[in-house]
């Protein structure tokens, strides 16, 4: 444990399941988009050695007040990444079922706009379910 941050062995994190999450915590940190810096925190993450105190201290100066908030949330994703055996987080897994289920819902919106189905005798219970909010 370095300055509050567990050691994470970044072997077995997968960086391809931890850089859309890095890129939109960003993005929703600062309030725009900024690929200089969302490539800068890939870049540091990349290193041999993986500092979780050097890293914050490198960010500050571009997160600022959130820096604290942004490692913490970094810090327990890459730790839960690398404890599963797939490189992948629980976080990241209820995510992709939301999204899923989201996009299952828009659909069926668009075939009831469409006139495709009527709201209670074309669907079944399962889209009924899926609509629900």
């Amino acid at each position: 444990m370095s300055g509050g941050f567990f050691r994470v062995d970044m072997t077995k994190v997968k960086m391809d399941v931890i850089r859309p999450w890095i890129a939109t915590r960003v993005t929703e940190l600062l309030g725009f988009e900024d690929e200089v810096l969302i490539n800068f925190v890939y870049g540091l993450l990349e290193a041999k050695d993986v500092d979780g105190k050097k890293i914050q201290i490198q960010l500050t100066g571009f997160v600022e007040k959130n820096t604290g908030k942004f490692m913490k949330e970094l810090w327990g994703l890459l730790l839960s990444v690398q404890n599963n055996v797939i490189g992948d987080s629980s976080w990241m897994l209820k995510r992709r079922k939301q999204r899923r289920k989201r996009r299952k819902q828009i659909e069926l919106l668009r075939k009831f706009r469409r006139g495709e189905i009527g709201m209670e005798g074309s669907l079944n219970e399962r889209e009924r379910v899926d609509l629900m909010v």
